[in-house]
């Protein structure tokens, strides 16, 4: 495993009948922003459903894994990127896996490799179910592009409609008082650290999602904190219940 100062080494498996090869410079440029990316493999029938990605392999230098379809329907690409993810792991030479697909099946895969102790990033589509985006220390979508689900390519010019509606503000001050509580006493901490404590709870979480442009923001907003910089260190407190009970009542 590579020290803090050595770049990380991340093994790329791509679920080829699942995200459309129109995302791949997306994709590798927010994969080069993590570390390098010494085995990239895509997995698919590249004379069926896959086949887009005939060209990509040569300009992003990924090795193809074809799955011929011996039976229709049946997710040969999702055993065979799991098998080798499973060899890759034991090999003991990556700090961590880049899986990018949209499909729930690799949730089990996901947790499997977080367990081992490697950090696990998952790439896909707006539609990437809930439960393979929480097993992820972090899930991006790759927005802008086509993406599919399934076998079958969704046009950009015709997104999927699926709105996420902004988090209740009651939710984000409950999760922020019980990241708090994960800290030991009620004294000043840097809001970092407050931060990392949320996300250890909810590992996708983002202050967007609750309405607030920056989390100093949602801090303010939740209104059960003090915030305040010092010595260049924005630093937060949970209010005194008496303050708190004061400014209910006023």
């Amino acid at each position: 495993m590579a020290s803090e100062a050595e770049v990380l080494q991340f093994a790329v498996l791509i679920d080829g009948e699942n995200v459309s090869p129109k995302v791949a410079d997306q994709l590798f440029r927010a994969i080069a922003k993590l570390g390098q990316a010494p085995v990239r493999r895509v997995y698919g029938d590249f004379d069926g459903s896959a086949k887009g990605w005939k060209d990509a392999v040569s300009r992003y230098a990924i090795i193809p894994r074809q799955q011929f379809p011996n039976v229709p329907n049946k997710n040969a690409s999702d055993i065979a990127l799991v098998i080798e993810a499973m060899d890759l792991l034991h090999t003991g030479r990556f700090d961590g896996f880049c899986l990018v697909s949209s499909d729930s099946d690799y949730t089990g895969l996901a947790t499997r490799l977080r367990e081992q102790g490697l950090k696990v990033f998952g790439f896909g589509g707006k539609v990437a179910a809930a439960s393979f985006r929480l097993a992820c220390h972090q899930f991006t979508e790759l927005e802008g592009k086509a993406v599919t689900e399934g076998s079958i390519f969704v046009s950009p010019r015709k997104p999927i409609a699926i709105v996420a509606s902004p988090a209740k503000p009651d939710s984000a001050k409950n999760l922020l008082l019980s990241a708090f509580a994960r800290l030991n006493g009620d004294e000043w901490v840097p809001l970092s650290l407050l931060l990392k404590e949320v996300r250890a709870i909810q590992p996708q979480f983002t202050p967007k999602d609750y309405g607030s442009a920056k989390p100093i923001a949602l801090v303010r907003k939740a209104g059960c904190f003090d915030a305040e910089l010092q010595g260049g260190t924005m630093m937060v407190r949970k209010k005194p219940a008496a303050a708190t009970m004061a400014a209910r009542a006023a």
